[in-house]
């Protein structure tokens, strides 16, 4: 399950080994850009979350990405570890 990293924190954590998230076998290959940076890039990773099955997205703009899904229009980043 999702967790908050801290209380009261809008970031959430999860394990790669936790069976809320689920890996497809490929990425999707809308919001991809040429040059591999952007704000909403999809990733092959979905996790349930609050009983939804939501996509992973990752905004890269540099040598490191922040992952993130998104609950009702708000952006809420994750660690997957």
């Amino acid at each position: 399950m999702l967790t908050p990293i801290y209380e009261n924190s809008t970031t959430l954590t999860a394990l790669l080994s936790d069976p809320d998230v689920i890996c497809d076998d490929a990425a999707p290959t809308y919001g991809r850009t040429v040059s591999g940076y952007g704000a909403k890039i999809p990733t092959r990773y979905r996790v349930r979350h609050l009983g939804r099955v939501r996509r992973v997205y990752v905004m890269q703009y540099g040598n490191a990405g922040s992952a993130y899904i998104v609950v009702g229009g708000v952006t809420q980043f994750i660690d997957l570890y």
